[in-house]
């Protein structure tokens, strides 16, 4: 009877750890998020190059129609109040204002990320966009203070800085589960599992802001 050899690979947790990260990947270009992420990438390009123009600017937005509708709806809002109805984007740039209209089409872009109603265990992606802007802001607004510039990459970061959590959320949701249940049973900050709880808001009991 020939013998036969079974070859046992093992698998590093540094490669576990990039095969999981790939795989997130992967699924998160088959997903809903895929569309927002372009256009996300595209304001972030022009946030970080000094040469954009409003030029740049419109053609990002003028590709997603929700996000169109919306930056025109604010351009005719009672607080712009127009002479005449703004009907063209590149006009909303120039009446609104170049800054003002980056910074709107961001977070607009990247709320729909977290617009999801469901409660688990404490957490919701609403309470966390609540942190996530909070964060951008009080970012934006030190940067200022101390530097004297606008603090775009800033508010950016603040943004997303804990867009991980929305993917733990939608694609290892039993895992994510989880580590909620074990962060209520032992009282613990969620930070310290690699999460976050927040209930009604952030900075809520056993959370921090």
């Amino acid at each position: 009877m020939p013998l036969t050899f079974r070859m046992v690979i093992k698998v590093t947790p540094d490669e576990e750890k990039y095969e999981k990260l790939n795989k997130i990947l992967e699924l998160v270009d088959e997903s809903d998020i895929s569309s927002i992420k372009n256009v996300v990438s595209g304001l972030i390009k022009i946030i970080n190059d000094p040469t954009s123009t409003a030029r740049d600017l419109k053609e990002v937005i003028q590709i997603d129609p929700p996000l169109t509708a919306k930056v025109l709806r604010l351009a005719n809002s009672a607080y712009y109040s127009p002479r005449n109805k703004i009907s063209e984007i590149n006009q909303a740039i120039i009446w609104v204002g170049y800054d003002a209209i980056k910074e709107l089409a961001m977070s607009q872009k990247v709320c729909e990320i977290f617009n999801k109603d469901e409660c688990i265990e404490g957490y919701s992606r609403n309470a966390l966009w609540k942190h996530s802007l909070a964060v951008a802001l009080f970012g934006k607004m030190i940067y200022r203070r101390e530097f004297g510039e606008r603090g775009e990459n800033v508010y950016v970061a603040g943004l997303l800085h804990e867009i991980g959590l929305i993917a733990k959320d939608q694609f290892y949701q039993e895992e994510f589960r989880l580590a909620l249940c074990k962060s209520n049973t032992m009282f613990l900050n969620m930070y310290s599992l690699h999460g976050v709880r927040w209930k009604q808001g952030f900075g809520a009991k056993g959370g921090s802001p």
